[in-house]
């Protein structure tokens, strides 16, 4: 049986990144930032995401939903010891600009 982790710093330590990867171009494109979470959450992330980055052919895939959310950081030290299970669940919320 495995032990289910009951914080971030169980499972993630350092710089934590959240980004879009685009289906077949295989891009990534960085969404947020947190440095060394904690807690049970929500933990705000400090938002990069710059469209102007983002490739035409990218921008066309992401605008259709071709694109994973990926989560990219150090594991906490322990977590491999532990035998554990950590489900992570990202939430998004987007505002238009003109």
């Amino acid at each position: 049986m495995a032990y289910r982790c009951s914080a971030l710093e169980q499972v993630l330590t350092g710089d934590v990144d959240v980004a879009f990867l685009v289906n077949d171009s295989n891009n990534t494109y960085d969404a947020g930032h947190v440095t060394s979470p904690s807690g049970v959450g929500p933990v705000a992330m400090n938002p990069i995401f710059d469209w102007s980055m983002v490739a035409a052919t990218d921008q066309t895939k992401i605008l259709a939903g071709g694109f994973k959310v990926v989560l990219r950081g150090a594991a906490a030290p322990t977590f491999s010891t532990l035998s554990a299970d950590a489900s992570l669940q990202t939430t998004f919320t987007f505002t238009a600009f003109q």
